[in-house]
């Protein structure tokens, strides 16, 4: 089945509407909104993007362990739950931009300091930039790294195989 991503533009233009209508086809639907908020929040989000069947959501690493542990949680009893993806770093970010809001690691390091989050095991993937996927690949055990750069990507259907796309 073909997978489609529907990110903030459309959603924001088009609402769920679109969205129901494309699973309801029987489209697989990564809704591309990089969720960011306080835990509670990112977990309803989450619960509602389960409840319309959304196939993979995504949220920033930076919103922190207990916000994707409470995503985590909150779709953990759904038969058929949205795979979770941890963006690290946006593509677009330099090392001047992690300076300029407080962020002093590396920006080849970035995504090496949240990697070591793996242990948040509903996880199914990380977003990682460009530069280091297959470093990221070979140290996260049993996740798989992915990258935005890909035109034609589909997820393995097992979680259990490291490999960068």
């Amino acid at each position: 089945m073909c997978q489609i991503k529907i990110g903030k533009e459309l959603f924001t233009a088009t609402g769920r509407s679109l969205a129901e209508s494309l699973i309801h086809q029987g489209f697989k639907l990564f809704l591309d909104l990089k969720y960011h908020d306080i835990p509670h929040t990112v977990a309803q989000a989450c619960k509602v993007a389960a409840d319309m069947g959304v196939w993979m959501v995504d949220m920033h690493a930076s919103g922190g362990r207990r916000m994707m542990e409470a995503a985590a949680e909150a779709v953990a009893g759904y038969g058929t739950k949205p795979l979770l993806i941890g963006v690290t770093v946006l593509t677009s970010m330099e090392q001047s931009d992690l300076a300029e809001i407080g962020l002093n690691t590396a920006l080849k390091n970035k995504s090496s300091v949240w990697q070591n989050w793996h242990k948040v095991r509903a996880w199914t993937a990380w977003s990682v930039p460009p530069k280091k996927p297959r470093r990221c690949a070979a140290n996260w055990d049993g996740i798989l790294s992915w990258l935005h750069r890909v035109s034609a990507w589909t997820l393995p259907a097992t979680t259990t195989t490291n490999a960068a796309l």
